[in-house]
C-alpha cells in the first residue's frame, strides 16, 4: 500500500507573532500522523526549497512524500 501526500507550502512566521496585517498565511494541519494500526516500512521524501525567490521571511518550499505500508 502506498500513500501519496501532495505538495506542501509554508511561509512566514508560524507562531503568529507578526504585526503585519492582513495575514495571508495558510493554516497549518493540526494532526498529520498515521493511524496507529498502519506500520510504514519505507518513506520517499522530496523537498524543493525556494531559498532565493524572495526575502528570507517569505521562504517557501514544495514537497512530496510517499509512504509504503
Amino acid at each position: 500500500m502506498s500513500l501519496g501526500l501532495g505538495g506542501t507550502e509554508c511561509g512566514g512566521e508560524i507562531d503568529g507573532s507578526s504585526t503585519d496585517a492582513p495575514s495571508t498565511k495558510k493554516s497549518l494541519p493540526q494532526d498529520v500522523r498515521l493511524p496507529l494500526n498502519l506500520k510504514p516500512y519505507h518513506y520517499n521524501v522530496e523537498l524543493q526549497a525556494h531559498l532565493y525567490s524572495g526575502p528570507p521571511e517569505d521562504f517557501t518550499f514544495d514537497g512530496h512524500v510517499e509512504v509504503n505500508m
